[in-house]
């Protein structure tokens, strides 16, 4: 359930995909805290309020990295469908931060990587 968690070329089941999405949820909480910590008394604004906008900010961008590189490492960027999925991510992080966002990143993940062509073994090269 929990293994390959950084190799975004691994195509994962339903089960992995929803250790991947724990795993990442509780990873991405603790690095949005702090950074909200960290920022709060850099901008003054330490309440709740600043710590919950620094959360969605990184959601914001922590959702389409994560999809983009998933659909590069899967060679899947030209996949139009797909790339709608990454950008769905953003829609989702925006309106419910990880715990929505996460959800689009994790189905990335269950879809098969493009095949790539066997090598062409080529003969002695002639000077």
């Amino acid at each position: 359930m929990f293994r390959r968690l950084t190799d975004f070329s691994y195509q994962r089941t339903l089960v992995q995909a929803i250790g991947f999405y724990l795993v990442y949820l509780i990873v991405g909480i603790v690095v949005a805290a702090m950074l909200g910590a960290l920022s709060g008394p850099l901008t003054g604004n330490a309440g709740f309020e600043g710590g919950l906008l620094i959360g969605t900010i990184f959601a914001i961008v922590a959702c389409p990295v994560l999809s983009f590189a998933i659909l590069y490492k899967k060679g899947l960027l030209r996949h139009i469908g797909f790339v709608l999925v990454a950008l769905l991510s953003v829609a989702g992080a925006a309106a419910g931060g990880l715990l929505l966002g996460l959800i689009f990143v994790a189905f990335l993940t269950t879809r098969r990587a493009v095949q790539s062509p066997e090598p062409v073994e080529v003969g002695p090269t002639f000077a």
